[in-house]
């Protein structure tokens, strides 16, 4: 290599190329691009995740990939990705990967928070907040602590003291991520970039859960929102929580 031009062979003699368009790094072969992040499959409840020789449908099939299983992806076309399975070389459809997302719902431990809340007998309620071992604790001035919080990168829960009642994303946070089972119900995140508008103002990037039933029938529907937690939650049509404001 030089600052500007390097030496090159080429064919049976030598010749020289702008430096600036070499690299010491081996390309990825075809149509594939070398990417980083983690990233998980998502075929879906019934279904597992094909892996293939080859990217192709008629290649041969090697395994199957669950439902939220993290995947270690080495490159991506258009519409394959390429993976390393069990020490090998291998392809799965881009339609049944997606990345993770690094969020944190974790409200600001410097304001306080008013929301309507149904299970609190529908009042509206100014909180505060306590930090214990990671768990957030907050509640009604005059009635004490009423609900908490916990979220890590991978995880965030909500819960009523008073009712038992409150939500939850168990598994990392990305678009398509299933929890649960088609026979007692179960919950998927549809959305990690969700525009939300509620009382307390406009959120970006909200993560949408969604619940079903056996039946596969909606019920319930909750947004979360970066740096404050749960924002809205609705069940069968009727608005069950809502952030009125932040201060």
């Amino acid at each position: 290599y030089g600052k500007e031009w390097s030496k090159i062979r080429y064919q049976s003699g030598y010749g020289y190329v702008a430096s600036s368009y070499l690299t010491k790094q081996k390309p990825v072969d075809g149509s594939f691009q070398q990417i980083t992040g983690t990233y998980y499959a998502i075929p879906g409840l019934t279904t597992n995740l094909n892996v293939r020789t080859a990217p192709s449908t008629t290649a041969k099939k090697i395994g199957e990939i669950k439902q939220n299983t993290k995947l270690h992806v080495l490159a991506q076309s258009d519409t394959w990705m390429k993976i390393n399975y069990n020490g090998k070389t291998a392809y799965v459809s881009k339609d049944y990967v997606s990345k993770e997302v690094k969020i944190s719902f974790s409200r600001d431990q410097n304001c306080s928070y008013e929301v309507y809340d149904v299970e609190e007998n529908g009042t509206i309620e100014t909180i505060y907040q306590k930090q214990e071992k990671g768990i957030v604790k907050w509640g009604n001035v005059n009635r004490g602590f009423t609900h908490t919080e916990t979220a890590t990168s991978k995880s965030y829960t909500f819960f009523n003291y008073h009712t038992g009642y409150g939500f939850a994303i168990n598994t990392p946070i990305f678009k398509g991520a299933t929890s649960g089972s088609l026979t007692k119900g179960y919950s998927k995140i549809t959305s990690d970039s969700y525009t939300m508008t509620v009382k307390a103002g406009t959120f970006k990037q909200v993560v949408v859960q969604k619940f079903y039933n056996s039946k596969g029938t909606n019920t319930k529907i909750v947004y979360y929102a970066p740096n404050a937690g749960v924002i809205k939650a609705v069940e069968n049509g009727h608005t069950t929580f809502e952030l009125i404001d932040v201060n």
